[in-house]
Formats: C-alpha cells, structure tokens, sequence
C-alpha cells in the first residue's frame, strides 16, 4: 500500500491539536509558578509559614484557679503548616503535569522529531532544549551561589512523566487531588519528587542570596525563558494575555531562548562591526 503523504500529515495534525492544548495550559501553570518564584512572593511565602515562631497566633485560656495559660489558636498551627505543604506540593505537581503532557505528546507523536512543518519542528526544539535545562550538570559550577537546584536527569524527567500519566483510556495527567493522594500513601510514588522538594526548600532558605546575586545564569530562569517560548509556539490560536508571558530578568547568552539568542547575535554583530571600524581607524591613521 502506497505511503500518502496527505493522509499522514491530517492524522498528524489531529495528533498535534489534540494535545496542544494540555501541554499549553500545563507549560503556562509551570511558567506563572516561576514567575512567582523569581518575584519572590511564593518562596517569601513558603518561608514565613515555615519560620512561623511558635508563640505566635495564640489564645489565652483563663483556669479555674485564675493563672492564664497561653495556648495555639485553634486551627492556626494546622492551617499554617497545610498551606505550607500546599504551596510546596503544588509546585511538584505543576512540575509533575507539565512532564506528563510532554511525555504524552512524545509518545504519541514520535515522528514529530521528522515532520517537515517549521511550527512542529520550532516545538520539539523547544521541548529539548527545556529538557537539556533541567537536566545539564553546567549549573553545578554556581552551586556556591544558590543557583544549583533543580536538576532532573532526563531519565527523572522521563519516569515522573511517566507516574504522572494515566494511561485507562487516553492517556491524560493525573488530576491535582489523585497527585496529593499518591504523595501521601504511596513511598514508590514519592521518591521520584525527594530532589524537587529538598531542592524548593533550599531555594527557599537562599531567597535573599539568590537576590544579592542576581538571578543570571539561574536553571530556573533559563527554563522560564524557554517556557515563554513554548507556550508562544503552542498557542496558535493566541488565547493567552501577551502581557502575562514576561521573561525573568534577562538577556542572558548562555540561554538558549529566542531573545536571549536574537541578542546574543545582534551583539556579536555589533562587536564585529566595532572592531572593523577601530582597524579601519589604525590603518588610516585617525584616533
């Protein structure tokens, strides 16, 4: 039977609309999160739950004998500590969903690494390059600064997608409360997130060192610029507020994403031009 092309090209495209979309609302979750870590405002957050002194929030009792005793108000200790562990299992679980869709769509379209639309390609592109963020070793070299963590092993990357999927029907990630449940009673399940949970909470703990430093040549900046590309790709019906899909600090050359390139190439344009023009002025014999 003879190959048709036109054929292959329609299921393609019915292959790629159909997990677009997941993957799209996915990388913008994970996008928004770091956002939110760079501005400060969730590891702030996550911090001052966890720092929260003991004697704070506390009721004074009056016994029968008329001494007073201070005592925890009731349900803030609890409270306090459940929105810590949220906003810490909600990271993991955004991290979690956006490697699933990316597993999914891999899995199925495995020939998209082939396809001949520039649009497929500029994805898949962007998919290995956020993949070789999370992945590369480089950043080891600034782990003295705070800017070490999150490093997933593309295997890592590759069993959490695979956890995170469920694969009754179509396969489609586990939703939010079958994630926290599975954190909680399942130790098989739980150990393949042990790296970004000790990694968040060293994140947390080195906020303000990350803040003296700057956050250039940061893991989680370069992934953030290249989710921005991601979901720029993805969104081909330009369903997302454009003012919302800021890129951390910046530009950066050792990130791979489509400004920090474009000006990396604008600026190595500009240094060559320079240095024409100084020859130029040496050989001529103006100052």
């Amino acid at each position: 039977m003879a190959w048709d092309k036109a054929k292959w090209k329609d299921e393609m495209d019915k292959l790629v609309k159909k997990y677009r979309n997941p993957l799209l609302l996915a990388s913008i979750d994970l996008q928004s999160r770091l956002w939110n870590m760079f501005q400060g405002r969730i590891l702030d957050t996550y911090r001052d739950y966890k720092s929260s002194k003991s004697t704070e929030n506390r009721t004074i009792v009056v016994k029968g004998n008329g001494q007073q005793e201070q005592l925890p108000a009731r349900g803030m200790v609890g409270e306090r500590n459940g929105r810590r562990e949220g906003i810490l299992t909600h990271t993991m679980f955004l991290i979690g969903q956006y490697l699933s869709w990316t597993h999914i769509m891999k899995r199925q379209i495995q020939f998209l690494r082939f396809s001949t639309v520039e649009d497929g390609q500029n994805v898949f592109r962007t998919l290995e390059a956020i993949q070789n963020v999370l992945s590369t070793s480089d950043y080891n070299m600034k782990k003295e600064e705070g800017l070490e963590p999150f490093m997933l092993w593309r295997a890592e990357q590759e069993a959490i997608g695979e956890i995170m999927t469920d694969y009754a029907n179509d396969p489609i990630c586990i939703m939010y409360s079958e994630f926290t449940r599975k954190f909680e009673d399942d130790k098989k399940f739980t150990k393949w997130f042990c790296t970004i949970r000790e990694d968040f909470e060293t994140l947390a703990d080195l906020t303000n060192q990350m803040h003296r430093h700057g956050s250039k040549g940061h893991r989680l900046w370069h992934l953030q610029h290249l989710l921005v590309d991601l979901i720029q790709r993805l969104d081909v019906e330009h369903v997302t507020n454009k003012d919302t899909l800021k890129k951390v600090q910046g530009p950066d050359n050792e990130c791979e994403c489509s400004n920090c390139v474009l000006v990396g190439k604008h600026r190595t344009i500009f240094l060559i031009w320079r240095n024409l023009v100084q020859r130029r002025r040496l050989a001529s014999g103006d100052p």
